[in-house]
């Protein structure tokens, strides 16, 4: 029963989780979208467990990447899916970076 009730706490956080930091937020609402609520609940407290490692580990505050993080991160690989998906589609696309004038 210990068991079934620590797994419930930590479901709990990760509920609340969803409201109080952006990134975690955020990658629970991609998730909740995709995968169900239920299911980006566990996965959102996995992360949290894995923050709590780290803290502990390197002895260094937590520090909130953002909401677009995610994004962030991934961008060359989201460009490149991009231009892939709309080449299957029949499109010829050219990347160029916006300048400051667009």
């Amino acid at each position: 029963m210990a068991c079934q009730a620590q797994t419930t706490q930590q479901c709990n956080s990760a509920s609340q989780a969803f409201s109080y930091s952006l990134s975690l937020s955020a990658q629970g609402r991609r998730l909740t979208h995709r995968r169900g609520k239920k299911r980006a609940v566990v996965a959102v407290a996995h992360t949290i467990l894995i923050i709590a490692y780290h803290i502990l580990q390197r002895q260094q505050p937590y520090q909130d990447l953002g909401s677009n993080s995610f994004d962030e991160r991934e961008r060359s690989a989201i460009a490149r899916q991009s231009v892939h998906r709309l080449e299957q589609l029949g499109f010829q696309v050219t990347l160029e970076t916006a300048g400051e004038g667009a």
